[in-house]
């Protein structure tokens, strides 16, 4: 819980993480006020570890940042909800990853990648053919995560792209 009174953004990222992993995150008041941290990163990291530990307590804070905020943030409070039974948040999620700005597409593919629902599958698929190379490069991570053999189809046009890291991380998957 000090690593959340670190000035490092990084720091304090990992921190909420490992609270999350150590199986602390219900539990941690240090962690619940990282959800109010000046930093998305922080916020976003602190959402996902009390998402994984199932802080129903905090579902109407979630549904207000998925409702009112309109960067990934939303995607990942969205995330924690499903996590959570809210089974109707997959569809906000999928339809954020067709959004115009960049940012919430990736974080959008990230989610699905990490979701890894069936119904998840072609909109990352699809994504390898985003006229973004950052997004082009999520979606091919996305799809290594979710692990299906599904999407090896889109990988192998992905590690064609004319961009390296596009290339680099669709190999990796």
């Amino acid at each position: 819980e000090d690593g959340l009174l670190d000035a490092s953004v990084l720091v304090r990222a990992r921190a909420a993480e490992a609270i999350g992993k150590a199986g602390l995150a219900r539990k941690s008041g240090a962690l619940r006020r990282a959800l109010s941290d000046a930093m998305p990163t922080v916020r976003i990291a602190a959402m996902t570890a009390l998402a994984e530990a199932h802080a129903t307590d905090l579902m109407a804070r979630f549904t207000e940042i998925a409702r009112t905020d309109e960067g990934p943030e939303s995607i990942f409070a969205s995330a924690a909800l499903f996590k959570m039974g809210q089974s109707e948040r997959l569809a906000d999620i999928t339809g954020a990853a067709t959004l115009p700005d960049a940012d919430v597409r990736m974080a959008a593919l990230g989610v699905l990648g990490r979701l890894k629902q069936p119904s998840s599958l072609a909109v990352l698929s699809q994504a390898v053919y985003d006229p973004n190379p950052s997004v082009r490069a999520f979606a091919a991570g996305a799809l290594g995560e979710f692990g299906s053999p599904g999407g090896v189809a889109p990988l192998i046009h992905a590690i064609g792209d004319d961009i390296a890291i596009v290339r680099g991380i669709a190999a990796g998957s």
